[in-house]
């Protein structure tokens, strides 16, 4: 009588159960761009360099970054997104292709927030061999350094990601470095970075409990040959 009374209790419990698996996953979504056509509206062009300076373009189906002296030690950043997607991972495959000064470098962004000057960097420098995570809130403060020695013109794949908590992921192919900020930010856009350097960039995807299924995506047409993208004026902080 016991057993069944404890069963009757159990049938409810897991529907309430599946319903909030359910509820959960119908709410988490994927934003995806493989840069095979021109469609570059999503994306939004942040630094403080000229036009000349440092420039984003569409390539083979692959979207490529690259800074110019005499400003070569900033970076350029490329962000899609709302400020108030959070809890998100971004991954991608990237490559540097030249490094020009010491402080080459590419990565990813997330919980970007420009006009506040928040955000994190999860980046790889190329002549150091050493991988930064830092958050800038205002000032740089490095959150994790930690040894990889990249190579040039190699396709890695890296992913990005921040839970609720704060726990920072950097995955480069199988290799994963891990930082917990005990006061994180809470939301922001997502993005690539380039600094001193030219990088491309494919396969971006960004999956989270409240991003929206949708982006650029992938589309069956072949790339012919390079398009070059103006992105209009640059942002200056």
């Amino acid at each position: 009588m016991r057993f069944k009374k404890f069963r009757g209790f159990l049938c409810p419990f897991y529907v309430v159960l599946c319903a909030m698996v359910f509820n959960q996953q119908s709410f988490a979504g994927t934003w995806t761009d493989a840069f095979e056509d021109d469609n570059t509206q999503e994306w939004e062009l942040f630094n403080t360099l000229d036009e000349e300076e440092a420039k984003w373009w569409i390539d083979r189906g692959e979207a490529v970054a690259e800074t110019f002296e005499p400003h070569h030690d900033l970076p350029t950043v490329w962000s899609t997104g709302e400020l108030n997607w959070r809890a998100y991972s971004l991954s991608c495959r990237a490559k540097l292709v030249k490094a020009k000064d010491k402080p080459a470098s590419f990565g990813l962004i997330l919980h970007q927030r420009w006009e506040a000057s928040s955000f994190y960097i999860c980046e790889i420098f190329y002549l150091s061999k050493t991988v930064y995570i830092t958050k800038y809130t205002g000032r740089a403060s490095t959150l994790g350094e930690f040894d990889f020695a990249a190579k040039l013109n190699r396709w890695y794949a890296l992913t990005a990601s921040i839970d609720s908590r704060g726990n920072l992921k950097f995955q480069i192919d199988d290799e994963v470095f891990t930082v917990t900020d005990k006061n994180p930010i809470k939301s922001g856009k997502a993005g690539l970075i380039v600094s001193g350097a030219q990088a491309r960039f494919d396969d971006v995807k960004i999956t989270g409990s409240n991003i929206p299924d949708g982006g650029p995506g992938t589309l069956p047409v072949e790339p012919s040959g390079k398009l070059a993208i103006t992105w209009g004026k640059l942002k200056r902080r």
